[in-house]
């Protein structure tokens, strides 16, 4: 009896641990989400978090961004739905770096780039090289840089935006250091001014004293023309009728100087300013020499110690080496050497009053070889501050013989888009340069013949800053602002830009005035 007892108890016993053990296993078989809350919570008790601030009920997790993640990513913990101190996203990943700490990626700090561009987790070459693991923050870095690098090499150049937003630059630097007002710096640049005696000696359209309202051109004879006569007989050897003009036109203008004749009568015989040769072109700009030219377009380069090279700064061939370039025909510049003139199709600026009077402004042209000679192409005007005020292309009136795109930086396509003529851009400038008006720019007679203005108010800085032979020598603009101004310009294989070439000259006339006015200080010291 005794042991039918026993046998009772010690069932009731088993049967009662296996039902706790089964109660046990059914509570533990709660869902992943209560599970989830009961630990969040349960932690944050023990850490002694504030969870007041918290809301009730956390948020449903985002779908992820479209990035590639690392495959221990997608284990997840309580601890990635937290956020860091001062971040406001939650933190989707966690890694140690080369040293041995923590490093946490949130939401927050994922940018477009890292985006767009998933990160790839195969090692670099520079990773393999230096033979350490990079973290991730590492390599998203370094892959900024390549992708900035990526963009440099696809874009060498300046687009047409940029340089449009590099026309409305600010203004110069000498221009803020001088501190002055328009009408105090239009009285001190005054002195600069040319004389009435330079502007003829220089080449610059003067009015005629003798022919009112009409313009004359003085070139230095250079070379008469007997220079090329010899030329002319060898050229046109199998042509003796064009020999028996150019001999009457010699012998018209070359015969007794008491003899009573037209005055600065044009000669049809020109010297190409590229190859020295004489041709023959009509006042029409019709060609009666078709031969091609063939010239070295860099100059010679004269030694300045006994030891330095010497040669042409092209192809660096010798003084009696044929040319390295070629042009369908030659060309000229449209002034003969001696007087031209007088020229009937000149505009003369008119005067301005008020604040009008002391407008200073920068000009430079860009021209193109026709039958008629250099043709202005295109024009840029700045303020003395260094702003383009004005600038378009021009159709020539002519035929175009050579675009001159080395140096002018157009091309046909380019003046395809013109829409402006000679005129227009004549009646354009007249309606902000007055006669009261200094105009600056660097051997600016070329450009006023060929905008066919008359204007008496010039700043030439080849004059400013005189060649160290002296005249009719004179020093490049791309020499002067590498020497004064400590830069380059011009350096580029598309030709020169008008707007560039402007506000050099602005600011050597500025720098000029600065260093007058001002103490000269070590780094702006007169070469």
């Amino acid at each position: 009896m005794a042991l039918d007892m026993g046998l009772i108890i010690l069932t009731l016993v088993i049967g009662l641990l296996i039902a706790v053990l089964v109660w046990s296993l059914t509570k533990k078989s709660t869902p992943p989400s209560t599970k989830g809350k009961n630990e969040k919570s349960a932690y944050s008790k023990k850490e002694g978090k504030k969870t007041s601030g918290m809301p009730s009920k956390l948020p449903k997790k985002k779908a992820a961004p479209a990035v590639s993640k690392d495959s221990k990513s997608t284990f997840t913990h309580s601890w990635l739905l937290t956020s860091l101190k001062g971040h406001t996203g939650a933190i989707t990943d966690m890694d140690f770096s080369a040293n041995g700490k923590h490093l946490a990626t949130c939401a927050e700090e994922l940018d477009e780039v890292f985006v767009s561009q998933p990160m790839v987790e195969t090692p670099t070459p520079s990773e393999t090289d230096s033979g350490c693991v990079l973290s991730r923050r590492q390599k998203r870095n370094r892959m900024k840089k390549s992708q900035a690098g990526n963009k440099k090499k696809e874009h060498p150049t300046k687009t047409v935006e940029s340089k449009q937003r590099m026309r409305r630059a600010t203004p110069l630097k000498y221009y803020t250091r001088l501190q002055m007002k328009n009408s105090e710096l239009y009285t001190y640049l005054y002195q600069y001014v040319l004389l009435d005696d330079q502007l003829l000696n220089l080449g610059y359209p003067v009015e005629s004293s003798f022919y009112p309202d009409r313009a004359i051109i003085y070139k230095t004879p250079e070379a008469n023309v007997t220079y090329y006569r010899s030329d002319v007989r060898r050229a046109f050897r199998h042509q003796p009728e064009i020999i028996e003009m150019a001999e009457h036109l010699y012998s018209s203008e070359h015969g007794d100087p008491y003899e009573e004749k037209p005055p600065l009568s044009p000669s049809l015989e020109k010297r190409c300013v590229r190859c020295k040769k004489g041709f023959f072109v009509t006042l029409d700009g019709e060609y009666l020499t078709e031969e091609r030219c063939i010239y070295h377009w860099g100059q010679w380069k004269r030694p300045s110690s006994p030891g330095e090279a010497h040669g042409y700064t092209c192809c660096a061939g010798d003084e009696g080496s044929s040319g390295c370039t070629s042009g369908d025909l030659h060309v000229w510049n449209g002034v003969s050497p001696g007087m031209n003139g007088p020229f009937t199709d000149y505009v003369r600026t008119t005067p301005g009053s008020g604040s009008k009077i002391h407008s200073i402004y920068a000009l430079d042209c860009e021209m193109c070889y026709t039958g008629r000679g250099l043709e202005v192409c295109k024009v840029s005007v700045i303020s003395i501050d260094g702003c383009l005020v004005y600038e378009a292309l021009v159709k020539p009136h002519h035929r175009v013989i050579d675009y001159n795109t080395r140096f002018s930086g157009l091309c046909e396509q380019d003046l395809k888009k013109a829409t402006k003529t000679i005129n227009d851009v004549q009646r354009d400038l007249l309606g902000f340069i007055y006669s009261q008006t200094i105009l600056i720019g660097h051997g600016l007679e070329n450009d006023l013949r060929a905008l066919r203005i008359l204007h008496s108010i010039i700043i030439d800085t080849a004059v400013l800053f005189p060649h160290y032979f002296g005249f009719p020598f004179r020093r490049s603009l791309k020499s002067l602002v590498a020497s004064y101004l400590q830069r380059n310009i011009q350096v580029g294989h598309n030709g020169h830009d008008s707007f560039e070439d402007a506000r050099a000259c602005a600011e050597l006339v500025l720098w000029k005035a600065a260093c007058q006015l001002r103490p000269r200080h070590k780094s702006e010291h007169m070469p």
